[in-house]
């Protein structure tokens, strides 16, 4: 019997994403998809409002860090982690700056 064939070589290896946080992340924009709409915040890359939208995403990002730093772990609108948040916030900012026209 041969064995399957696979070429993975140059991609990324997702088995180093840690499951919890991929899950928290995942709930995180599950919360968002309901309480916005689903990829809402895809809406402002490249138009008028990408720079107001990418500073609203460092707002939150920091919002949330603040928030573990001062003791305080699950945000109460969510029910989420604030580090859940905190990284969907670096998720959102890193398509941002990927998915720019100028850069």
């Amino acid at each position: 019997m041969s064995k399957a064939l696979r070429y993975n070589e140059g991609k990324p290896d997702h088995t180093y994403l840690e499951e919890e946080v991929r899950d928290g992340i995942a709930k995180v924009m599950e919360y968002g998809a309901t309480k916005y709409s689903r990829d809402n915040w895809k809406n402002s890359i490249n138009t008028e409002s990408h720079d107001q939208f990418q500073h609203d995403i460092v707002a939150s990002l920091l919002r949330h860090a603040f928030a573990v730093a001062s003791g305080d772990l699950v945000d109460d609108e969510s029910g989420q982690s604030h580090m859940a948040h905190v990284a969907c916030n670096a998720m959102m900012w890193m398509a941002y700056q990927e998915r720019r026209d100028d850069v």
